[in-house]
C-alpha cells in the first residue's frame, strides 16, 4: 500500500491546508505523480493561480516539465492540464 499527501502554506509560511490519500497499490512513483497531480487539483480548487510544487522524485519533476514545454505555446488553464492527466 502506498500514500501521498501535501501541506499548503502561503509565502508567510501559514497554514493554508492538506490532504493525505491512501492509494491501495503501486509504487514510490506512482505516489509521487498522483500526489502532485493531487496538489495542482487542490491548488486549482481553493482558485490558486500562482504555487510552488516541490517533489522528492526527479521523474516526475521532469514529467512535469516536460509537460510545461509542451504546453507553453497552447493557450490553456489547468482544468485542460488535468484533462491530459484524466481523459
Amino acid at each position: 500500500m502506498v500514500a501521498c499527501g501535501a501541506i499548503f502554506r502561503n509565502s508567510k509560511g501559514q497554514f493554508m491546508g492538506c490532504f493525505a490519500e491512501g492509494l491501495h497499490n503501486g509504487n514510490s512513483l506512482f505516489a509521487e505523480l498522483i500526489g502532485a497531480m493531487r496538489s495542482i487539483e487542490f491548488a486549482i480548487s481553493k482558485n490558486w493561480r500562482n504555487f510552488w510544487l516541490e517533489t522528492g522524485s526527479m521523474l516526475v519533476a521532469q514529467a512535469f516539465k516536460s509537460l510545461t514545454l509542451f504546453l507553453g505555446n497552447l493557450e490553456t488553464d489547468g482544468a485542460t492540464v488535468l484533462a491530459l492527466f484524466y481523459p
